[in-house]
This record gives structure tokens, sequence and C-alpha cells, in this order.
């Protein structure tokens, strides 16, 4: 059930200036959030050696482990009519960015860098700018992950619609305008962590030797907003919904609580096959807005859905692998209308551990300064 008001009052002037000022304190709040966590993994590695069963559990947490990696991620705005008929795709241009990172006890970093010479497709499918901040733990017990993301720059993933005659040596047509904005934090908890590693297949220093898997429960925040200089929805389709056609802002406020399995397959030993999903529900609070001022503004309740998977090779020293994600969120716009967004990460990676010990380099490099 959904309970709609409308409102004429509000101006386009006072929703910036209030949208501005919440987005404000909720950033603010993500950022005092994420540096208060920074410290948590470090007191829960240390307690891992007592409670985990070694049978199933393998831990390399006191090795140094290093990466080269390659990341593609993605963030995608669907339209669909009430017989779940895609009416409209907005994709940014997702490049592939190649890096390197490392994991030593409780601190890890992943860097990667956006290569000219291998993303130059502008011509065809325009340019997308991307802000992505991120801080996720992979805890022996827990999950969690702050992220503020901007993209800016999308083109229309199905331009027959509007150009019958479009052809695939034409450019897409283009959006440089639309900007999204997805920030947020979710927790969940890992029952059967004596048993199940989530970090043998998102971090590596670990290794699950043998097939478990585990029930997650948890709860979530997320702040979605969509901008645009005119309306979203092109009018050759605005046929296609009742309401909101000419809005060119939404926002969208959801919170919940999220459940869903996790389970990893060991192959032969080395090799594995990790696979999950998690579904929640919860409260939203969209808003709608024109060169008018607010159109609409709705309560009701809301879903999401995310998938992870990951498969590839954990051997003693080395290992190799492909991971991925989906976050799937849906506004539904009206009686039988949706818009989705879509977060997406595909990750390729391979590494080696190392025998590494910070306090005999720290010793060593006292002992230089005092010799100079």
């Amino acid at each position: 059930m959904q309970i709609c008001k409308k409102n004429t009052i509000f101006t386009i002037k006072d929703h910036n200036m209030m949208y501005r000022f919440s987005k404000f304190i909720f950033t603010s709040l993500l950022l005092v959030f994420s540096a208060h966590v920074q410290a948590q993994p470090e007191v829960e590695n240390y307690p891992r050696r007592a409670t985990y069963d070694t049978a199933y559990i393998q831990t390399y947490v006191d090795q140094l482990i290093i990466r080269g990696l390659g990341i593609k991620k993605s963030n995608r705005l669907n339209l669909q009519n009430g017989k779940s008929e895609k009416v409209l795709s907005y994709r940014p241009n997702e490049n592939l960015n190649l890096g390197f990172g490392f994991n030593y006890k409780f601190v890890g970093l992943n860097l990667a860098f956006d290569l000219p010479f291998i993303n130059n497709d502008d011509n065809k499918y325009g340019h997308t700018s991307i802000f992505d901040l991120q801080l996720t733990v992979f805890a022996p017990t827990f999950g969690l992950n702050t992220y503020y993301q901007t993209y800016k720059g999308f083109y229309i993933d199905d331009p027959q619609k509007g150009n019958p005659n479009w052809t695939e040596k034409m450019a897409y047509p283009q959006r440089p305008d639309l900007r999204t904005v997805n920030a947020g934090a979710e927790f969940y908890y890992i029952f059967n962590h004596k048993r199940f590693s989530q970090r043998a297949t998102f971090v590596q220093n670990e290794r699950q030797k043998r097939s478990a898997g585990s029930w997650l429960a948890g709860s979530y925040l997320n702040l979605f907003s969509a901008k645009a200089d005119s309306s979203f929805l092109p009018k050759h389709l605005h046929h296609t919904i009742e309401r909101n056609q000419d809005a060119q802002n939404v926002t969208l406020w959801h919170g919940g609580i999220s459940g869903g399995y996790i389970h990893t397959f060991v192959i032969k030993k080395y090799f594995y096959i990790t696979l999950s999903a998690e579904l929640g529900i919860g409260l939203q609070d969209r808003r709608y807005l024109g060169r008018k001022g607010l159109l609409t503004e709705e309560w009701g309740l809301g879903n999401k859905f995310k998938s992870r998977l990951g498969f590839g090779y954990n051997g003693q020293k080395y290992f190799a692998g492909i991971s991925s994600i989906m976050d799937n969120v849906r506004l539904t716009t009206e009686k039988n209308t949706s818009l989705e967004s879509s977060l997406m990460q595909f990750k390729f990676f391979m590494g080696r551990r190392l025998d590494f010990d910070h306090r005999k380099v720290a010793k060593n490099i006292f002992k230089k300064q005092q010799k100079l």
C-alpha cells in the first residue's frame, strides 16, 4: 500500500536547498561512521584463531597478500511497465580499470586506474564521470559496506525505440546531463562463521578447505538520486506511464532489513565457486520533481536484491579468480510501473601470499637509522 500526496507550495529552489542540506548531513554521518569502523577488523581478526574450525578454514592473516586486478563498474537505470517490459534503459560508459592491491592483517587497499588506451569509445557511448568512495569490511563474523558513488553522463541502451533507422555504426543517443548519486551503508551477520569464510572468496587471506555456507541477516540504509536538465522520459515514450512524465529529479530514501544465504563449493581442494543471494524489504520515501516543483511524494514499501558470485583457484601461495556483485533497488513510480537502479561490479584478480613480519621490517629500519 502506498500513501501519495501532492504539494504545489515547494519550488525547485526550495527542494534543492533541502536536498543539498540532507545530502550534507547524510554524507557527514557516513564519513564519521566509516572512520569509526576502520579499527573493527583488527579486533575481529585475532579471536578468529580460537573460534574457527580448522577442518573448514585455513587462515593466512599473518601473510602479506599482493594482487593485480581489473575492475569494471556500472550503474544502470531501467524503466519497466506493468507487463514487466523494459521501456527505457540508461547505461554509463562502463570503463575497465586496471590496478593492484594488498592485504596484511586487518589492513587492505585496492587501487585501479582508468587507462585511455583501453577505454577509447567516448565517441560511441559518450563520456561518463565517476566518483566512487567505498569502505568494505569482510570480518569473520559480519560484513559491512559504506559507499558514496556519483555517475554523470549516460546513453540510451535501446535507441531503436526512438529511432527505427538507428544502426550499430551510429553513436548511441546520449544524456550528458543525467547525474546519479548513490550513498548508503549495509551490514550483515554471518551465522555459520566458524565453518564458512567470506574472506576466502573476496579477500584471499583465508582458504575454504571444505564446502560450507551460512545464513545472513542484516540491515541497510540507502539514498538514491537522479537529476537531469529535462525529463528522464523522452516524449515518444510518454504514453507508457500515466504520472510523473515530466520528472527530471527523483530522490529515494530506502531503509530496511535483509536476509539471505551464501555458500562456497570447494572442488578438488583448491578450486571454489561461491554463490550468494540477499533480499531486503523496507520503507521508501520517493520524490519526483519537474520544472514547476514537486510533482509527487510517496511513502511505501520497497525491496532490493543483492547477489554475489565468485569462482577461481585458491592455493597455498598463489590465487586467481573472478567475482561480481549486483545490487538492485526498485522504485515503484506508479501502479504497475517501476524504475530500477542496478549497481554492478565485476572484478578479476591474481596474486600471491608472502611471509612477512612487520616487526622485523621496523626493527631493520630502526637499525639503519641508528647507523646513519
